[in-house]
């Protein structure tokens, strides 16, 4: 394995962690774009949208904590058979335990209360960490292929469940849609119609025998609308998580990597 494929798979592991996180990153004194919940009647409508894709984030976060549990093991084994070897003395091999182990502890947390934000936010932290502490692999001359393969191999059982699981999820979550479009629209008067001219266009659109391109191309479009109300907000004022700006422009890039194609 030459360092191509060093930076391939951390490239690889990188990109298995867009979604997750960039949403939650970056302390907790850094101002975050957020979602101002309508207090209208797009209020159900829109908070059906933001907690489904809040339960999948999440969802992802734990999925990963499953996989770098079986990493863990495989990485410690490892290790201990190549105990007193030079070749790993290098502290950074500790270091990327510590931080895997630190993300497992994060996510079995989380496991317990998945709508905590806090929680949410701490996994997705140590979850970066551990690419952070990956790149030392690409700078040193630790070129090892038996110990990259084993990162390599959960990397990929990582991206293939994700895949696998999201497309249910998916499916669960567009078929669900219409009855809420529907419910949304039915509690409107002329007036209001009017005043959502723009959303219904494009509720309306969103309807079951509509195919998945198309599905997913009204609810790109759903997701701007809604983005539209976006506020920078300190996230100390305590704002629901699940509102967060970027999980809404995600998203729809997850369905486009993870699910054309194989969604019903």
């Amino acid at each position: 394995m030459d360092k191509y494929d060093i930076l391939w798979l951390l490239l690889a592991i990188g990109q298995l962690m867009i979604g997750i996180t960039a949403s939650s990153s970056g302390g907790t004194h850094s101002i975050k774009e957020f979602i101002q919940p309508p207090t209208d009647k797009r209020y159900e409508l829109y908070d059906f949208i933001a907690t489904r894709i809040d339960d999948w984030s999440t969802k992802q976060l734990l999925i990963e904590g499953s996989t770098y549990s079986s990493m863990l093991v495989a990485y410690k084994d490892f290790m201990h058979t190549h105990k007193g070897d030079k070749t790993y003395a290098d502290p950074s091999f500790g270091k990327l335990q510590q931080q895997m182990e630190r993300f497992i502890g994060a996510t079995e947390k989380l496991r317990q209360d998945p709508q905590n934000c806090a929680l949410q936010n701490r996994a997705s932290q140590e979850l970066e960490e551990i690419s952070k502490c990956m790149e030392f692999l690409s700078n040193s001359n630790n070129h090892d292929t038996a110990l990259l393969n084993i990162i390599r191999t959960r990397y990929n059982e990582a991206n293939s469940r994700i895949s696998q699981d999201f497309v249910p999820a998916l499916n669960a979550f567009f078929e669900r849609l219409p009855t809420v479009i529907y419910n949304f629209k039915q509690n409107l008067n002329n007036a209001q119609k009017e005043e959502y001219k723009e959303l219904l266009q494009c509720c309306n659109e969103f309807v079951p025998s509509a195919s998945l391109q198309k599905k997913y191309q009204v609810f790109d479009r759903l997701t701007k609308l809604i983005i539209r109300g976006r506020q920078p907000r300190d996230p100390a004022t305590n704002a629901n998580c699940k509102w967060e700006t970027s999980k809404f422009v995600e998203f729809p890039q997850k369905i486009n990597s993870w699910s054309i194609g194989r969604v019903k």
